[in-house]
């Protein structure tokens, strides 16, 4: 008997990634759902394993360092035409999506991505495989004359079903007549019946709109294509009108694909943009008209002024030189081409090394700074630069966005299975609105209490990406004129 869609489908998954927090994060979204999950630290470990038994899904980074995804796809396939791929990959763009699914990937994984995004792909994967498979063992019963064929209405509906993008048909009442499961999620509704009304399901009126436009214009050959806002998504969708034989208009046939990611990276460029022009112009004009002046001559006989202006040309120069190496860890990051040297690290060596470095900020300031470690803590598994960009940051912050002879607690702890690190401090702290966006990429609260602090507005960023790729996370909470508490987690290495 077929499976039914509510019951749990248990599959073989094989995970081809060289970041090992990555592999042990699958596994611990996964694992507890009855999946048997296989792991693999390079392509060509991945490939041997391929052939060597059948897997159901087999998920491919894309960046790795023996070879490629796509290499990886490609020699998997020709051994294993039926295993579903799954690419997943920092370097996340509309291209690459296009790649992706010409090389026959099922589907791609934005990184750092949820566990409810991993899971709504793994689902989404194995409802397709069971389609699939149902329809291949109905072909064969049709074969042996042991079925007869369903009619067009179902078969057209088991296509529908198994489509990426979301499909839905409205008659010229507004109401819904037709849909697949991917209408659903992209809608964030959880249930559709037929003859539901499009305004009584739908936030905005961006797509009924739509929907009304295509109608009025009337356009009978063609498509209309328009960008579509639904709470936080961006969707493309493109309509058409439905006829019947004697031409007349029945409805509208829209198909919708979600954008929100192709639409996050083009704002990207635009703030990346915005970021040039002011953070680069101002240090740079600075720079030019001390240069200008000393090489002039034209301040005077005083070496006194000159050596001052040298001085102020160089720390611009020093602040350039900041933001290029924010730039450089982010694109790292982003690109997964950063070479990483996992190892056993203690976070509270980390945290002593970074607190004497940061010793004549915090001395100049007057804090008092208490590191509080449980005994005992376990280790992680990381790349000891990287930790030293996460907390480097994170007291960097703490002692800028500080008050005077104010304070810094740093706690160390266990929380369940996750290493738990606080980093409070007595601070400006934000509002609402700068907390919810301290952790995007260029963005810098701007007040006069920030206004003489200098800064490139990617640090908390580059501490979300790295704390994301060692499958561990970060929450922040903050009140305005009382200070900011930073709770990082990271897995803890397990026993041998």
């Amino acid at each position: 008997m077929p499976r039914s869609k509510k019951e749990n489908i248990k599959a073989h998954i094989l995970v081809i990634d060289d970041e090992m927090g990555m592999r042990s994060g699958v596994i611990r979204v996964l694992g507890p759902k009855g999946h048997v999950i296989d792991t693999a630290e390079n392509g060509a470990q991945g490939i041997e394993q391929a052939s060597k038994r059948f897997y159901d899904i087999v998920l491919i980074d894309y960046r790795m360092p023996d070879m490629d995804g796509f290499q990886v796809m490609d020699q998997i396939k020709s051994f294993s035409p039926e295993s579903i791929q799954i690419v997943m990959t920092a370097y996340a763009s509309y291209e690459m999506a296009v790649s992706a699914t010409k090389k026959g990937a099922f589907d791609y994984l934005a990184k750092p991505f949820t566990p409810d995004e991993l899971n709504i792909v793994i689902d989404k994967a194995l409802e397709w495989r069971r389609l699939r498979i149902e329809s291949k063992k109905l072909l064969a019963e049709r074969e042996r004359n042991l079925l007869e064929l369903n009619t067009e209405k179902s078969r057209t509906r088991a296509i529908i079903q198994c489509m990426g993008e979301g499909i839905l048909v409205i008659n010229n009442q507004e109401e819904i007549v037709l849909w697949n499961p991917m209408v659903l999620q992209l809608l964030g509704v959880k249930d559709i019946s037929i003859g539901t009304r499009l305004p009584s399901i739908v936030k905005g009126e961006d797509l009924r709109r739509f929907v009304k436009e295509v109608q009025r214009i009337k356009k009978k050959e063609g498509l209309l294509s328009q960008e579509i806002r639904i709470s936080d998504r961006v969707l493309l969708g493109t309509a058409t009108l439905l006829e019947d034989q004697d031409r007349n208009i029945l409805g509208t046939v829209v198909i919708l694909r979600d954008i929100t990611q192709q639409k996050r990276i083009e704002e990207l460029k635009t703030q990346f943009v915005t970021m040039v022009s002011h953070e680069l112009r101002a240090p740079i004009s600075a720079m030019h008209g001390y240069i200008d002046v000393v090489l002039n001559q034209s301040a005077g006989d005083d070496p006194q002024l000159y050596h001052q202006m040298m001085e102020r040309a160089k720390i611009r120069a020093e602040t350039l030189l900041d933001l290029i190496k924010d730039l450089l860890a982010i694109s790292a990051i982003e690109a997964g081409g950063k070479c990483r040297q996992i190892e056993r690290i203690d976070l509270k060596s980390i945290l002593s090394e970074v607190l004497d470095w940061m010793k004549v900020e915090i001395d100049a300031k007057g804090l008092q700074v208490d590191l509080e470690m449980k005994p005992d803590l376990p280790p992680i598994m990381a790349d000891k630069k990287e930790m030293n960009q996460v907390f480097g940051n994170l007291i960097v912050n703490a002692v800028k966005y500080n008050k005077e002879n104010g304070k810094i607690r740093i706690k160390g702890s266990m929380d369940k299975h996750m290493l738990k690190i606080i980093v409070e401090d007595t601070g400006i702290g934000m509002n609402q609105e700068e907390l919810a966006r301290c952790f995007d990429e260029f963005y810098r609260a701007r007040n006069k209490k920030t206004r003489k602090i200098s800064g490139t507005g990617l640090g908390l960023s580059i501490v979300y990406k790295i704390v994301s790729a060692n499958a561990g996370r970060i929450e922040v909470t903050s009140k305005k004129d009382q200070g900011t508490r930073f709770e990082v987690f990271f897995p803890v290495m397990g026993d041998k």
